[in-house]
Order: C-alpha cells, then structure tokens, then sequence
C-alpha cells in the first residue's frame, strides 16, 4: 500500500478513541474454539445474569491485544447471542411509563453498553489493520468490521431513543467517521451478510449508516416506545431508495437533511441548520421515501398498502418529520412558575366530578354566596386559557437550551392499541384505582412557557407515570373544576432523576362526561359508560370529545351523559388524533346533523 493510501486511509481515525490495551495470553479469546464453549456455556435462561456475564468478558477483550482477524473472529462468533440477549432484554424497559424503576433502568443501560463495547471492539479491529498496514490482504474481515461497528453504534442510539435519553457522547462523531472512512475507500459498496439473517436481503455500510439518519430524522423524542421499535425495524425497507450524497457547501438546497461530519450531531433539516459546514457534507434526502409512504396511504385496497406494519398516524408523521422544515408558531418565554397537573383520561374525569360534587354540596349547606370558585374571576394564568386568535393553532415546545434535546415542533400521531386498566362499578365505568385512593393534581414547574404550551419539569416520582400522548389535565388556579387539556408531545430524560416533558395545549377548557354506544356491542357488554372529556373551541364553533383509545370509530352515533344524567346523542364526525391512551374526535349533536341533512 503507498504512502499516499494509507495516509487517506488513516485521516478519519484521528477522533477515535480506543481503550489502552495490555498483553493477557491467557484470555480464552485468543482461541476461537474456546470462546465457542464459553459461548455454549452462558446461561441464556438468565437474560440478565447472562448478559452481565457478556458485558465483563467483552469489556475485559477490548482491553488485551488480540491479533485483529482474531478478535474479528470471537465477536462475530458472539454476535448473534449479543443480538438475541439485547433484543430480550429490551422488554424490560420498552413499552412501559416513565420514570423506570431504578432496576429497568440498569438493565437498560446495560444492554446499551453491550452494544457499545461490541462496536469498541471491531473498531480496535479495523484501527489495528490500518496501523499493521494489513487492510488489503484482509479486506474482507475489514469490511465486515466496518459493518458491525456502523450496526452496533447505531443500536447505542437506538437504546438511547427507547428510555429517552441522550446518546453517549461521540457516537454521532465516530459514526460520521467510520462511514466517511469507509466511502472514501469505497468499503460502503459491498453487501454484509446481517447478524441474524431475516430475509435474503444484505446491506452495505452505506445503508446501515444511512439507517442510523433516517431514525434520527424521525424525531424519535416525539415517538412512542412501540413506535420506535415498528419503525426501527421496518426502516429496512426504505434504504435502498433513500438517496446519500456529497454537497458542496455553496450549493443552493431546497430540501433534504444535512449531515455534518465534523460533529456529534444528527442529521438536522436544512432549513433548521444556523450555519452550513465550510467543507462537503452529505445530504439525505428523503423524498423518495416520502412517495412511498404518500402512495401507501392512498392505496385503496389491504393487499396494495406496501407498508402495513406502519399505522396511518405513523405515516402521517413520518411525513411530516421527514418533509417538513420545524417552525415555530409561538415565541417561547424562559418563566417558571407552578402548575398543578393531572395525568390521564380517567384522573382528570374524576378530579373535574370530585370538584363539581364539592362545589355543589357547598351551595346546597353553605348557601350560593359561599361556594366555591367565582365564575367572572380573572386567571392569573392567562397564558394556559387562550384567545379565541390564538387557540386556531398549536406548536409543539423544545428545548434548545439543553443538548441532545427532542427534534422540535411535531404534531404526534398514533393509534397504536394500549391496554387500559378499567374497572367497572355497576353500570358505570370508572376510573382505575377510584376505589383504593383519592385522585389529587400533581404539582411541577415549567422551564418554559408559550402559547401553545409549556415544557415543564416533571415531578420525579415512581407511582406518577408519564408517556409521550398522554391526556394532561393542567387545573386553573382560581377554579379547582377548571382544566385545560394538553397532551405530552415528547420526553428527554435527563441526568440526576430530571425528566422534561413537552406539553401542547389542545384546549383552554374541559368538562366531565360519560358517554356509550347508541348500540351496545359486543366489545362493550357490561360497560354502559365510558369516562369521557368535551371541549369545545369557540373561534371554530366546533365540539370535541375526548375518550378512551380504541372503544369507538368515526361515525359512531354516542349516547353522551352529562353530569347531572342529561343525555345527547351525538355523532363522531372524524378522528383528529389517537395517541394510543385516548382519542380525539371531532363530534356534533345528531339533531343538528339531521337539520344540515334536510
């Protein structure tokens, strides 16, 4: 190899940093045949204890001097058990509320740190052959080390995006500089052969990497859990249309995400990006991606939609993810003050029918004089009760001031199925745990404030439990009955037991109901109510009926009950959104939709 090539071939491992190594002879991982026993030796029934038993033996192998082709060999032979152990023990910390208990929470950083010590160890590897000047006699066992590091830093991100946390730092770093390293010597061309083989397809570094940007344009802090894990795994089909390509920077851009190889960033849209690198950079451009999805969703028929593991909701934000530029509607205010907060459907019901029970038991003993709450009293949180100008339009808060912080301005859509945990009293439904406890408001204090919502400090606290989408009630100050609505857009867990959550508003105001089906069927027998919220936006004359998720669909002729048993029939017009724990619909009085009919 000449001076020259291996100079080329070098330059992108200057910010890469490898553990220092000493001279072990004894470890078994100079011998292929003895990490096969070791390997048939972990106990695989133990997820946990077995993956404890991995991380120690990898941490120890990147810290020894192994002949490069070796230490290529014993992680290849180790990688489908990694693969296998990180994909089980996933379950313990997704599809769950946070904050994680402190022992899920270990188990996730563990499973993070497996798959970043698998990339420190075939990063040794290729680091080791380009010193050795050996690459062109092993090219092969190259590539495929370039690969697996791409594959594993990704999953490091990947696992980050799951329990909301920022990425270790340097991982966007070493995997702009291991492709860059890899495209420069054309290594991003040649198909790998995947650690655990799903389907005959294969995947060169090139569209591993470009994997790697299209989750992390996806907003992945606006993302449910299940979410991600949909789309992380059906991101797979999109690759081969996905277009990556070398801009110059004086180049005008339209559209497209840039890719700064000289930091430890993400990929950021091209109209969010302050200052453009002063060399090349890549573009992603996802509009090939976008036709897709656009077509998927006009497909008129089952067996023509080419994505039916994506939810429409997901499609829908996929595309605006992946197509639109952030914009922010609302100028943020650094202010901090108090709220006091409910979470979820149920909580908030129950808390709006305590208060109008309290407030009527006080007219009834006390007199009118002395009840509770004043009707023509001032807010003092105008903020949250919004004009009738400002109410036409939500944007969603972030947090610029942090890094790392969520991709901001999504709206969030879903309508993936989450069990609730519904008890029935009776013939009314009610809400879970009414029986063992008395709801109260939560109190936190924001980090900052719009008119579209708040980003707030969520009060660190094991039995209060948050998720993105879920129905927050935010309680006037002046009337205990009183609450706005919002829905928590997104999450970033941060350091020291601090989590920050992303309120949007969806209305100034909210009040209980209880609603059913015209016609009971058979998914609801012996459940005649169901806990609802109505809301209603008086600069569009327009109604909404908030309810649990997956219990009713457009068209649905309801029975609606109010607090005082006065019943309305109404009809739910269209679905405005469905997070997974409750759903949003546009609704109108069945008499009213008659005399538009006549």
């Amino acid at each position: 190899m000449s001076q020259t090539s291996e100079t080329r071939v070098d330059y992108p491992f200057a910010g890469i940093k490898l553990p220092e190594k000493n001279h072990q002879k004894d470890s078994f991982f100079h011998n292929s045949a003895n990490v096969e026993k070791w390997i048939d030796s972990l106990p695989l029934a133990s997820p946990i204890e077995c993956a404890k038993l991995i991380f120690q033996n990898l941490f120890e192998m990147n810290r020894i001097n192994l002949e490069p082709n070796q230490r290529i060999r014993a992680l290849e032979l180790i990688s489908e058990t990694v693969e296998n152990v990180t994909n089980n023990l996933k379950s313990r910390f997704s599809s769950t509320a946070f904050p994680l208990l402190e022992k899920n929470h270990k188990i996730a950083l563990l499973t993070r740190e497996i798959c970043k010590e698998m990339a420190i160890g075939y990063k040794s590897a290729v680091a080791d052959q380009i010193q050795t000047g050996s690459v062109k006699s092993n090219q092969q066992p190259h590539i495929i080390a370039i690969h697996r590091v791409i594959h594993f830093l990704t999953k490091v991100l990947y696992f980050s995006y799951l329990i909301y946390e920022a990425h270790p730092a340097k991982t966007w770093h070493e995997l702009h500089l291991i492709f860059t390293y890899s495209s420069i010597n054309k290594f991003d061309r040649v198909p790998v052969e995947n650690i655990i083989s799903t389907s005959e397809q294969t995947f060169t570094a090139k569209h591993l990497y470009i994997k790697a940007l299209l989750m992390a344009a996806a907003s992945p802090y606006q993302l449910r859990q299940r979410e991600m894990e949909v789309l992380f795994q059906q991101l797979d089909q999109f690759l081969l249309v996905a277009k990556l390509s070398v801009t110059n920077a004086s180049e005008e851009l339209a559209f497209g995400f840039i890719v700064n190889l000289h930091t430890d960033k993400p990929p950021v849209h091209v109209s969010s990006s302050d200052k453009r690198p002063s060399k090349q950079f890549f573009l992603l451009d996802t509009r090939p991606i976008m036709e897709i999805i656009q077509l998927s969703l006009t497909s008129q028929a089952a067996d023509e939609d080419k994505l039916p593991e994506l939810t429409t909701h997901l499609k829908l934000l996929l595309l605006k993810n992946w197509g639109h530029s952030p914009q922010r509607h609302y100028v943020r205010t650094q202010l901090n003050f108090d709220l006091d907060i409910a979470v979820g459907l149920n909580e908030i019901h129950q808390l709006i029918v305590s208060a109008n029970e309290n407030n009527t038991k006080k007219s009834l003993y006390l007199g009118p004089s002395d009840s509770l709450g004043n009707s023509n009293e001032t807010l003092q949180r105008s903020s949250l009760f919004l004009s009738e100008e400002e109410d036409k339009t939500h944007s969603v808060l972030s947090l610029k001031n942090y890094n790392e912080g969520p991709a901001e301005n999504g709206t969030f859509l879903s309508t993936q199925k989450i069990e609730r945990d519904l008890q029935i009293n009776g013939d009314e439904l009610i809400a879970p745990q009414q029986n063992a406890r008395k709801e109260k408001t939560h109190p936190c204090r924001t980090v900052n404030e719009s008119s579209g919502g708040y980003c707030i400090d969520w009060p660190f606290n094991a039995s209060l439990k948050i998720r993105v989408g879920e129905l927050i009630g935010i309680q006037s100050n002046s009337q205990a009955v009183e609450f706005g609505l919002a829905i928590a857009r997104w999450i970033k867990c941060l350091p020291e037991n601090r989590i920050l959550v992303g309120l949007e508003i969806i209305s100034h105001t909210s009040s209980s109901t209880k609603v059913r089906l015209d016609k009971i069927v058979p998914k609801h027998k012996g459940i005649t109510f169901f806990p609802a919220l109505s809301m209603e936006k008086r600069a569009e004359e327009t109604r909404y009926l908030i309810v649990p998720s997956d219990m009713f669909n457009e068209g649905d002729t309801l029975i609606q009950k109010d607090d005082h048993d006065n019943e309305e029939r109404t009809k739910l017009i269209s679905l405005v959104e469905s997070t997974g724990l409750f759903s949003q619909y546009k609704i109108t009085p069945v008499a009213a939709m008659k005399s538009r009919e006549a």
